[in-house]
């Protein structure tokens, strides 16, 4: 069979089955789905269009990730490793079932931000209300960045990556350029585990009663909010090995936990958007991931070992290339390495 033909033949199957998916759905008279079916079939349109698509097609083919690419490139991390990289791998009996303290309310910690101690409380929203002020604290968003100057004698300064005022120049009193209310994180894994207990992907697939559909290769992300608990996840997304979008949800906060700072900045989440959107908690949303991510998924990220954190999972793998999941995962609540559950990045 010649090449030509080969492809002719694949192109026609492509067609039949996008037919044959939107005659399924205009079975269940979802008109919508069926026409999604069709625009998306690359032999659908017009020439320019079908061209189009078929190129896409190849360039996602030639980009798609997939677990023999990776270990070619040397990125797999062997799982004997992940504990030397500080990944969680078991936890501990003596930090007991774990969920223990879920919410931060009335506790003492040191502001991230401005590093003042300060009590643990939502905001108020009148001067009568109980609570701190959304402005309480003052602060630089930003990170000291090294520049050159024109100077012989002070070749460089750093200067803050926010507001581009000199580290330390204090001209006209406090110069950090930005107001929020006192906001803490908590690194510690324990510390984590007491917040939302870690669990595995093995457990909550035994527990959904799922047997395949994971995915080789995925990319996850996760975002953080300050809240009440500490930084906590609030959205998480995942993709596949072609580049795919299979999950993005923004994540609701446990029951009592409250928002104080959605940290937009870096997490590009909006108060509105979230208020509106943010169904899921952190239990349904790992078992969203549940569905996709196996104990024999390769996890790729930056790093993930956080984002597995924030998840509450433990695995075996390592976000800053690919490594291989094996075992527990967070809550979600690290997109670098805290807990899937609530969060701390």
């Amino acid at each position: 069979m010649s090449a030509a033909v080969s492809v002719t033949k694949r192109h026609k199957k492509e067609l039949e089955d996008a037919i044959q998916l939107a005659e399924e759905a205009l079975a269940q008279s979802d008109s919508e789905k069926a026409r999604t079916y069709l625009q998306q079939c690359t032999e659908t349109g017009t020439n320019t269009e079908v061209n189009a698509k078929r190129e896409l097609q190849r360039h996602k083919k030639a980009g798609k990730l997939t677990r023999e690419r990776i270990v070619k490139a040397g990125f797999l991390c062997p799982k004997g490793d992940l504990q030397t990289l500080g990944y969680l791998t078991e936890v501990p009996a003596k930090w007991g079932p774990g969920g223990t303290k879920v919410n931060g309310i009335g506790e003492k910690h040191t502001c991230t931000r401005c590093s003042t101690l300060f009590r643990v409380a939502p905001l108020r929203r009148t001067k009568e209300e109980e609570g701190q002020d959304a402005e309480a604290c003052r602060f630089h968003p930003g990170r000291p960045r090294r520049e050159p100057t024109s100077d012989a004698k002070t070749r460089k300064v750093q200067r803050w990556t926010c507001c581009g005022r000199t580290v330390d120049a204090q001209a006209l009193g406090d110069d950090r350029c930005a107001a929020g209310p006192h906001v803490f994180k908590e690194d510690s894994e324990e510390e984590l585990h007491q917040r939302a207990a870690y669990t595995t992907f093995e457990r909550l697939a035994q527990e959904l009663d799922i047997d395949d559909g994971a995915l080789e290769v995925a990319a996850l992300d996760c975002e953080m909010s300050y809240t009440t608990a500490g930084l906590s996840l609030t959205r998480v997304t995942l993709i596949d090995e072609n580049g795919d979008i299979v999950l993005d949800e923004l994540v609701r906060c446990t029951s009592g936990v409250q928002i104080l700072d959605y940290n937009t900045q870096f997490s590009g989440i909006q108060p509105e958007d979230y208020e509106k959107n943010a169904v899921l908690d952190l239990d349904s949303v790992r078992r969203a991931l549940a569905q996709y991510i196996g104990k024999d998924t390769i996890l790729v990220g930056e790093p993930t070992n956080l984002d597995r954190s924030w998840a509450r999972k433990r695995f075996t793998c390592d976000p800053h290339s690919a490594h291989q999941c094996g075992g527990y995962m967070p809550a979600i609540s690290a997109s670098t390495r805290s807990s899937f559950s609530h969060g701390t990045a």
